[in-house]
């Protein structure tokens, strides 16, 4: 099983919201994408949970997942029978997407090896060292690749490198060798197990984010955050397990406004700790903090009493604001930070509703 190096620094919810990720125009371009395939996934709806959980097993922080629609691709009747699909799944640091590249490609996951590679760039299978394989003997035309790499090492004795199914009809098959390949064309024709050279340079993702940016930049599910637990997890370095069951129920709304709300309260003692201030002291300068941390989880899920109570709320502390002194501003300072951070780390939000929030802090 393929193991990534741990991620130092490691990650914190500043990696949610890396600098152009609020960019209306196309927030994913301030992301790092991959271009998964051939993963096993037993209930489509399930597929985005089920990747951010594979990739948090190696240590990595999926921040997207984009799948592309029934509607939209003509491949999905082949997916949804075999259970293994394609995506692209963007990452937060660059870093993160090279080594998920060098690391992750060729990984197996439950007995299928995954194809991984850049999400933006376009690698090829080159045709002095890849084939097209239209059918095995003993292999049904729909079968796993797996399936097909097997046979063809046992005929060939060649070792296969990589393999991909972007269509339908045929399997593309890359030996990594232009001497290799010849070998096992010779090979093959002898058993009468037919490939057939490429005339040109293939793709082998089967879309990157070029050929999809439109339908990226109109599915509002993109904006949303990955499962709070897998974010602890990440946080604190922890390993998380990628099998059995799933972690969480893929839903828009994952984690309890407790949750948020601990969380955020955590922050707020690390940073008073940092700064040398009173926890203590600050709980009294702001006696309904627990009410507008709430607040905001409430008008991240779309809750509109939440979202007047942020409007309207006037803290105690608004009423001298031009006589605070130097600790109560420190103070004042430090409950900003703390609601900046919980805005970040809140699941589900939209850029509209970042606006209102970022508006609510000043």
């Amino acid at each position: 099983m393929a193991q990534v190096p741990a991620r130092n620094p490691k990650y914190s919810a500043a990696d949610l919201w890396p600098p152009g990720s609020k960019d209306r125009d196309f927030p994913p371009a301030a992301f790092f994408p991959v271009y998964v395939g051939n993963f096993l996934c037993q209930q489509r709806a399930e597929l985005v949970a089920r990747v951010q959980q594979y990739f948090a097993s190696k240590g990595l922080l999926a921040r997207m997942v984009f799948v592309r629609s029934a509607q939209n691709d003509p491949f999905q009747s082949y997916q949804d029978k075999t259970k293994l699909y394609d995506c692209l799944v963007y990452l937060t640091r660059q870093r993160d997407a090279q080594d998920a590249v060098k690391y992750l490609h060729r990984d197996k996951y439950y007995g299928h090896r995954l194809n991984v590679f850049p999400g933006r760039k376009r690698l090829y299978f080159e045709s002095d060292k890849a084939v097209t394989v239209r059918q095995l003997a003993g292999v049904a035309k729909d079968s796993p690749l797996e399936s097909f790499e097997t046979e063809l090492e046992k005929i060939t004795a060649q070792r296969v490198v990589c393999s991909a199914r972007n269509s339908k009809e045929h399997v593309l098959v890359d030996f990594g060798d232009a001497e290799k390949l010849q070998q096992a064309l010779k090979v093959a024709n002898k058993d009468t197990t037919f490939l057939f050279r490429i005339s040109t340079d293939v793709c082998r993702q089967r879309f990157v984010e070029q050929d999809v940016r439109g339908k990226i930049k109109r599915n509002k599910g993109l904006r949303l955050l990955p499962n709070f637990t897998l974010q602890r997890a990440l946080y604190e370095g922890k390993s998380i397990d990628d099998h059995g069951a799933l972690l969480y129920e893929p839903s828009p709304r994952a984690g309890s406004n407790l949750d948020y709300v601990q969380e955020a309260m955590g922050k707020i003692r690390e940073l008073a700790d940092e700064r040398r201030l009173s926890v203590a002291f600050h709980v009294s300068m702001f006696p309904d903090l627990d009410e507008e941390l709430t607040a905001v989880v409430e008008t991240a899920r779309g809750n509109l009493n939440a979202e007047s109570f942020l409007r309207t709320y006037r803290a105690p502390w608004r009423v001298k604001q031009k006589q605070l002194t130097l600790l109560e501003q420190q103070h004042v300072e430090l409950h900003h930070d703390g609601m900046e951070y919980l805005r970040r780390i809140v699941e589900g939000i939209n850029y509209e509703q970042i606006r209102l929030l970022e508006a609510s802090f000043k």
